[in-house]
């Protein structure tokens, strides 16, 4: 007499279980942040959010956004007024802040 193996149950899928995931895609863009008007005086070159830019320069009057879409910050920790800027050059803060030089976080749209 032959003996019948039963199939075993399948097992419900963990999070923690062997089946390989693929990383996620990491969003990407370049903002360059200019201390002075068109493009001159100190800069900072940014691909990632940071809730305090404060650290890499004083002010902000010039802004070129090399790629991406992201949202800018009056004060720290993406608090404040903010403003949307898409790929473009943006010469003078007045054109798309409006009122202070004060930029203090950004965050890249994905």
């Amino acid at each position: 007499m032959e003996r019948q193996t039963r199939n075993p149950r399948p097992q419900p899928y963990t999070p923690n279980s062997t089946i390989p995931s693929k990383p996620p895609i990491p969003a990407m863009g370049k903002i360059i942040f200019y201390e002075d008007r068109g493009f001159q005086g100190c800069h900072y070159e940014c691909s990632s959010d940071h809730s305090n830019l404060q650290p890499y320069f004083s002010r902000c009057n010039s802004v070129c956004v090399d790629s991406g879409c992201w949202m800018l910050y009056e004060q720290p920790n993406f608090a404040g007024c903010q403003c949307f800027l898409r790929r473009g050059d943006y010469p003078d803060y007045q054109q798309w802040m409006g009122f202070r030089d004060s930029l203090r976080s950004c965050h890249l749209i994905p």
